[in-house]
């Protein structure tokens, strides 16, 4: 608990512990370098049996932190996941990254405040792929203006524009929502309102209204979607972008920027007097 009686949300034993383990002494302003984000893997490439044995124990220590309280490298360990078995040298160098990371930002934590407004929101956000390769969806849930779910992963299929990859992040993220809402459901508390977020417009349209779509799979989504949307209990609103809340779980942002987003989900920086020593990030 906060001196104000605010719940405070975090992992400071396990995090102190891995970065003990690892021996952590340096310090890093962001967990993931924008010129890692690539599908092109090296010929070459070293995938020994110890390194991706390496790669994947790693992956799993970051991975039980940004699933709980630390979604402001969640993107980070999306990226890291991906490349354990095809590049784990590179998934190895993002994990050192991330650690790196959380050694200057030790104090951050979610910080829950009671009485907030009963509203749950879903905010979805997507980098569309321009290399023919899958897109990445975010997707976050806020419950009375605090996350209580996020998800930073590869769409199940190639989006042919970013229409598309959007309108998959939104079928993504509604199925989310409806996940979190029949749980609380189940706990007895009912939401008084379910709105649902995105900053593309083409997807809005074709949510509410239909279109024309080139697979059959995609002609479903948006049918669910449709009858989603049209009903009572759900309302799909255009969030602008500069206020896409989901926008960091798509791609790496300066570290100013995530710190903008992260305190809307009630996450904060804390006093983290290592960070401010960073001029450079490594």
């Amino acid at each position: 608990m906060t001196e104000s009686g605010n719940l405070k949300i975090a992992q400071p034993g396990y995090i102190d512990e891995l970065l003990r383990k690892r021996q952590v002494t340096g310090f890093s302003k962001v967990p993931f370098m924008k010129e890692w984000a690539t599908d092109e893997i090296p010929e070459n490439v070293d995938t020994s049996p110890e390194l991706i044995k390496e790669a994947q124990q790693r992956c799993g220590e970051i991975l039980w932190t940004t699933q709980r309280t630390r979604p402001d490298a969640a993107y980070a360990a999306m990226m890291m996941a991906r490349l354990t078995t095809r590049w784990p040298e590179r998934a190895i160098q993002i994990a050192k990254k991330i650690l790196c990371y959380y050694n200057a930002t030790k104090d951050a934590a979610f910080v829950v405040e009671p009485h907030q407004e009963a509203k749950l929101v879903l905010y979805t956000d997507a980098s569309h792929s321009l290399a023919g390769t899958k897109s990445i969806s975010g997707s976050l849930v806020l419950w009375k203006g605090v996350a209580i779910c996020w998800r930073a992963a590869n769409q199940s299929l190639r989006a042919l524009s970013s229409a598309e990859a959007e309108l998959i992040a939104l079928s993504e993220g509604a199925q989310l929502l409806r996940s979190v809402k029949t749980t609380l459901e189940d706990m007895g508390i009912r939401p008084e309102m379910c709105e649902l977020r995105v900053d593309a417009t083409a997807a809005i349209a074709v949510a509410s209204s239909g279109g024309s779509w080139r697979t059959r799979h995609l002609r479903l989504r948006e049918h669910w979607l449709s009858e989603l949307v049209n009903s009572d209990e759900y309302q799909l609103m255009h969030q602008p972008g500069l206020h896409q809340l989901a926008d960091g779980l798509t791609k790496q942002l300066t570290s100013e920027r995530v710190w903008k987003l992260m305190e809307a989900w009630s996450f904060f920086k804390g006093n983290s007097s290592e960070m401010k020593k960073v001029k450079n990030p490594l």
